[in-house]
This record gives C-alpha cells, sequence and structure tokens, in this order.
C-alpha cells in the first residue's frame, strides 16, 4: 500500500464500494445504538475522569461527558 493509506476496506463478494452510503450506513448503526453524532464540531480538549468517562470540551465552551469517544475528524 502506498504510504499515504492508513486503513482500507475489503470485501471478497464484490470489487466496489459506495463510500458515502457505507459512512451513512454506519452513522446510522451508531444512532442506532445510542451514539450522538455531532458533526462539524470544534473540540477543544478532552479529558479522562476518574469514573472512565470523558469530558469534552467544545469550541464554544460547553462541555459533554461521554462513556466512549470516536474521533471521526477530516480524511484530508
Amino acid at each position: 500500500m502506498p504510504v499515504k493509506v492508513r486503513g482500507g476496506l475489503y470485501n471478497p463478494y464484490d470489487g466496489h464500494i459506495d463510500p458515502y452510503s457505507v459512512t451513512q450506513a454506519l452513522a446510522a448503526g451508531a444512532r442506532h445504538y445510542g451514539a450522538v453524532l455531532r458533526p462539524h464540531t470544534e473540540v477543544t480538549g478532552l479529558r479522562l475522569r476518574e469514573d472512565g468517562r470523558w469530558t469534552v470540551t467544545l469550541g464554544h465552551g460547553a462541555q459533554l461527558t461521554a462513556r466512549r469517544l470516536v474521533n471521526a475528524a477530516g480524511g484530508n
């Protein structure tokens, strides 16, 4: 693989996937299981608390608490 590629997806039964549709399906599945997606949200701070939860500080100063985080920031 070229150095710039950091991951990929292999499907032995098909040669093509639609990245947009895969992304939308993953997002829908995450929402189904309780995830809250916050696109276009600046995160300015992360802190792992003693209870194992995360405190997330957003760009406008608000804070959130979460058990799990997924960083899906920019692919460029």
